[in-house]
């Protein structure tokens, strides 16, 4: 399958199958989405599923931002 990079992770559809509600129009379908996972961050198995790319980068950032969150409070409490 085709890999992916955002901001320095690479992450791809791998062949396992989940049923996501996916809108259309004004309408909900059931359809099958393939699960994503991302190097060193998500197994494709392990919730919350991916099942776009637009998933996958909404993840990736909110992980950088909870990392850059942790590492100020750190440095902040550090200098007390």
């Amino acid at each position: 399958m085709r890999e992916y990079k955002f901001r320095g992770y690479k992450f791809r559809a791998t062949s396992n199958l989940v049923e996501a509600l996916v809108p259309r129009f004004d309408i909900e379908r059931r359809e099958l989405r393939p699960l994503y996972e991302i190097d060193g961050l998500k197994e494709a198995t392990k919730k919350p599923y991916l099942t776009s790319i637009n998933d996958c980068k909404g993840f990736i950032e909110l992980h950088r931002y909870i990392v850059e969150r942790n590492k100020r409070e750190v440095n902040r409490h550090g200098d007390q």
